[in-house]
């Protein structure tokens, strides 16, 4: 079966395990295959490194045309959010800083593709032609299938979020920018003391903000916001334990 090789470091391993990857011990690296969804792996799939090959020998033709991913590529949505906001402890300094993120409510929704083997046929799903193809079909609007998953969420590992998102989180939570984490522009909580880069994602492969008990979750604040969601993740946690013991704040 054809395999769609990631491009990413050995501090990135567990997540990309976590997600789904496999290992090639031959060619000593991670790989998806063509029925997976590819979305949770937007940021390791770069065009000019990534290639789907029979083995790990084999090279893409000379005259393959390589398309890249679109860094603005939206995969979840929802009419509304919550704010989220706490406190983690700095790697670094050890101080306490402040923590923001995001809680979709069960309205919104994330994006499936549909993939097929030739744009032209489009008859035979969960499957694909070649890389330049797979790269084509996430741009073709048949590509898209919005779904529904009545829970709430918490999008992490975040390289995209719309204008209006930033313009608020200039206001409320200036703390919480893009940064850069192994060559890779992601969203993420800069500690305020030493400008260190907060972790969004705990050892255990969980993200940083979600509580770990009913008590944490009491030191955890939702603010509604009342505008459209729409970003690109990497990540999506779903079923978040304690959600309903968080304080939610006044709009």
């Amino acid at each position: 079966m054809r395999r769609l090789y990631l491009n990413t470091t050995y501090e990135e391993k567990d997540q990309v395990r976590s997600l789904g990857a496999r290992w090639d011990s031959g060619a000593k690296r991670w790989y998806i295959l063509p029925d997976q969804d590819p979305a949770p792996f937007a940021r390791w799939l770069d065009a000019k490194r990534a290639q789907t090959t029979e083995s790990p020998k084999a090279e893409a033709p000379p005259d393959t045309e390589v398309i890249p991913v679109p860094k603005a590529w939206v995969n979840v949505r929802a009419p509304s959010f919550y704010l989220l906001s706490t406190t983690q402890s700095c790697g670094r300094c050890e101080l306490k800083a402040p923590a923001f993120g995001f809680v979709l409510p069960r309205s919104y929704e994330s994006m499936a593709l549909q993939l097929n083997s030739r744009l032209s046929d489009g008859q035979q799903p969960n499957s694909i032609y070649s890389y330049p193809d797979l790269l084509r079909w996430l741009e073709h609007p048949k590509s898209r299938q919005w779904i529904s998953h009545g829970i709430e969420a918490l999008p992490y590992d975040i390289y995209h979020l719309s204008k209006d998102i930033v313009d608020l989180l200039r206001q409320t939570a200036p703390n919480y920018r893009k940064v850069t984490k192994f060559g890779q522009r992601r969203w993420a909580n800069v500690c305020p003391h030493c400008r260190a880069s907060l972790p969004d994602v705990r050892p255990d492969g969980q993200p940083a903000l979600i509580p770990r008990s009913s008590t944490g979750a009491a030191y955890t604040d939702l603010t509604p916001i009342g505008i459209p969601f729409e970003a690109g993740a990497a990540g999506l946690a779903t079923g978040i334990e304690f959600v309903q013991r968080m304080n939610i704040q006044s709009s």
